[in-house]
């Protein structure tokens, strides 16, 4: 690959050397690299690895300097034609943003540090199609703040080069150049000395005197340079006057780093600095501008992980708590230091390799761009683009399941809310009701698929059925082949209805069914050569819902999920489509009991998840306040719901796609039907917690849930096996629909 990485600066800092040493590695692996920032100290180590790198004013934000800035890189992204733009920081990130949707180039950004935000920020910063974050917390931030999509998140490290980060280095020109005794214990401060990230190293100047007075001799070097150099030059100056002799030694910025941590006995700092001294077999004490953890050991892993050892969200620190924790390390003797020291060896070889760090943007650089394409192979037909949780799912799980069986393939998809959808998916998108630009794609591709859910039905309106079977019949004088890909089929209450859908589905060239009672369905109105080769499958939710255990435990923590001795998950819908009276205020009376009983009975706590906001807050909301327990969980993507699952005893929905996520995930379930299709899931996996929502009583609820608790493994057991089953179903349809394409 051709790769333009932009980042504000190369001066001393744990973005920039980030981006450094992933840079180097990347050309280590072949791919060609460019850099382009305002220049700094790392400049030199990039001209040694034969890197180029383009200079521009990209670290101030003055109108002047934006605009050379602008210019310059579309200048440079035009002669280059890169395959990935790559920006690291916000001034490079509004400015690439902007390019972007210019020249419509592959754009993917890195979050290092959670920066305050404003209106204005909020609306120029273009965080690209697909982001890396160094935390999970930062995926965090980049998620409340921004809104940008979990999915599309990746979590990486900061990869640290264990051959050049040792202890076994050569350092007699760094002694010598700045008259550092051998003979004494040394402390050492790497980070960048900007006002608004240097507050450790400045109560360690600050207080210096008071390590030299416990350990007389002790040298302390800070290693930076930035804003407020000048206030650490003078809280330098004091603790020497203090000590009596020069205890603090300021270098200013370099590059030499592994040189300055193979010649400490301590070091104090965070982040990306603090795993360098660590590959050198350095005891560290962890304290930032965000936050203090001091002595790093074996207890401080899992924590120090999480937020990325910057102690994010942990106490800041004072000066006397950085002395205390630099004078206990110097009064250790040298078997504990060196114990410490190779236990940080471990850390970081085992988590943060600068091949792994390498690993995880190739990954995503394959990922990017995905919708760049003059003509596409495949289009889909669907409910998608309206925020309703199950449609959505349907799609990812659709487009990974075809990228799975072939990478490169191209897709197109008609849905709502195009331009949000295809940065949410990687894939071009078409308004669903532009029927002149449907027309020109269908002009290009190989195959319309109806892709997932119940499409083919007028239980909800003939409008809704006479689209997707319009569709059909377009793509079919278009010379597509069409798919039906795990529909389900019906309700078809209307004669009209029904013969319109027999022409659509007896043309189809693929018919997948996600539920048996469907093949009835196409026998009753007439399709019976199409019911003979239509194939029993499973919902495509089946597969690809993989969720990351960190991200998973990172929400749990966040949303304070991880107190109650258990849970239990609450999915409701406004019943206004079941022509019904008063069927809201009699579900939430039965409801409402039910779950007050079982809570109390086996001390679990309701989860309560809307899945599509427009119908289902308001029944949500209601049942919440009424229950006088647990949690709402809004906003929340397939993946992360299907690793949320995991914590709960079971599940009681409304929604077929919460019923479906449990049936992946081996979790029992209480399936309440407003809709043939919940009946017809449960049926074909066998479940006998099936209630009909117009007639249910909490009395039933309570009965089968009863039932769960008591037989809970045994359930856990069969629903695993047969989600297996339908997995592999799943997984097969996009192999038919490669066969075909």
């Amino acid at each position: 690959m051709k790769i333009l990485m932009t980042l504000m600066g190369l001066e001393i800092g744990g973005a920039e050397t980030h981006v450094v040493e992933l840079a180097c590695e990347l050309k280590r692996m072949g791919h060609t690299v460019v850099v382009s920032s305002s220049g700094g100290v790392y400049e030199k180590e990039l001209n040694d690895n034969s890197i180029k790198h383009v200079k521009l004013p990209l670290a101030t934000k003055d109108p002047i300097s934006l605009t050379r800035s602008y210019f310059g890189l579309k200048r440079l992204i035009k002669q280059e034609k890169f395959d990935i733009v790559h920006a690291h920081a916000r001034i490079p990130g509004v400015i690439c943003g902007l390019l972007a949707k210019k020249l419509k180039f592959k754009y993917i950004t890195t979050a290092h540090y959670d920066f305050k935000i404003n209106l204005f920020y909020k609306k120029v910063t273009n965080w690209g199609e697909y982001q890396l974050a160094v935390s999970h917390d930062l995926k965090n931030y980049l998620i409340e703040k921004y809104g940008e999509n979990p999915d599309n998140i990746s979590v990486t490290i900061n990869g640290i080069d264990t051959d050049k980060f040792t202890s076994e280095l050569d350092n007699a020109k760094i002694f010598n150049e700045f008259s550092i005794n051998k003979d004494v214990k040394r402390v050492l401060y790497v980070g960048r000395i900007d006002k608004e990230v240097a507050h450790a190293a400045l109560r360690l100047a600050e207080d210096a005197y008071k390590i030299a007075q416990k350990h007389p001799g002790t040298q302390i070097i800070i290693v930076g340079g930035g804003s407020a150099f000048n206030d650490l030059e003078e809280y330098a100056n004091k603790s020497n006057i203090i000590a009596g002799y020069k205890c603090v030694t300021l270098t200013g910025p370099r590059t030499d780093i592994s040189a300055f941590t193979a010649m400490c006995d301590v070091f104090v700092g965070v982040s990306r600095a603090a795993l360098e001294a660590m590959a050198a077999k350095r005891p560290v004490v962890l304290a930032g501008a965000q936050g203090y953890m001091g002595i790093f050991d074996e207890t401080k892993l899992e924590v120090a992980r999480a937020n990325n050892f910057t102690c994010r969200g942990e106490v800041i620190p004072d000066g006397d708590m950085i002395v205390n924790d630099v004078c206990k390390l110097l009064s250790y003797d040298d078997s504990v230091l060196k114990s410490l020291g190779e236990y940080n060896h471990e850390v970081v070889k085992k988590y943060y390799s600068v091949s792994k760090m390498a690993g995880d943007y190739l990954k995503v650089y394959e990922n990017a761009g995905s919708s760049r394409y003059e003509k596409a192979d495949v289009i889909i037909s669907g409910y998608y683009g309206f925020s309703n949780l199950g449609d959505d799912t349907l799609l990812r799980s659709l487009i990974g399941a075809l990228r799975r069986e072939k990478p490169d393939i191209k897709i197109t998809v008609l849905c709502s809310k195009p331009e949000t959808m295809s940065s949410l998916y990687g894939a071009r998108c078409i308004n669903r009701y532009n029927i002149p630009a449907i027309l020109r794609e269908m002009r290009k591709a190989k195959i319309l698929i109806n892709g997932g859910g119940n499409l083919i039905q007028d239980g909800t309106s003939k409008k809704s059925l006479f689209y997707y079977t319009g569709i059909m019949k377009l793509a079919k004088k278009c010379g597509l082949k069409t798919v039906l890909y795990a529909n389900g089929i019906g309700p078809l209450y209307n004669e009209i209805s029904r013969k319109r859908a027999k022409d659509a589905i007896d043309n189809c060239d693929l018919i997948t069914l996600r539920d048996p009672d469907s093949i009835d369905l196409l026998k009753n109105i007439g399709c019976a050569d199409a019911a003979k080769k239509a194939k029993i499958s499973a919902d495509p939710a089946f597969c690809g819902l993989e969720s990351d255990p960190k991200w998973i435990k990172f929400i749990l923590e966040r949303e304070g999920l991880n107190k109650d001795p258990g849970y239990f998950m609450v999915s409701v819908r406004s019943g206004n489509t079941l022509s019904k009276e008063d069927f809201d205020e009699r579900v939430l009376a039965e409801m409402t009991k039910a779950i007050k009983a079982i809570s109390e009975k086996y001390s679990l706590c309701p989860i309560f998840v809307p899945f599509q906001s427009k119908i289902d807050d308001d029944m949500t909301k209601a049942l919440y306040k009424a229950s006088g327990k647990g949690i709402i969980l809004s906003n929340l993507k397939a993946s992360e719901l299907c690793g949320i699952i995991n914590i709960c005893k079971f599940t009681l929905s409304m929604r077929l796609h919460l019923l479906i996520f449990s049936a992946s995930e081996g979790i029992p379930m209480i399936g309440l039907s407003y809709d043939k299709k919940v009946d017809s899931f449960l049926n074909y996996i066998d479940s006998p917690n099936l209630l009909d929502i117009r007639s249910f009583k909490c009395e039933d609820i309570i009965r089968m849930a009863d039932d769960i608790m008591k037989n809970s493994e045994n359930i856990k057991s069969a629903l695993s096996e047969k989600a297996k089953k339908f997995r592999a179903l799943a997984e097969d349809d996009a192999k038919e629909v490669i066969k075909l394409l």
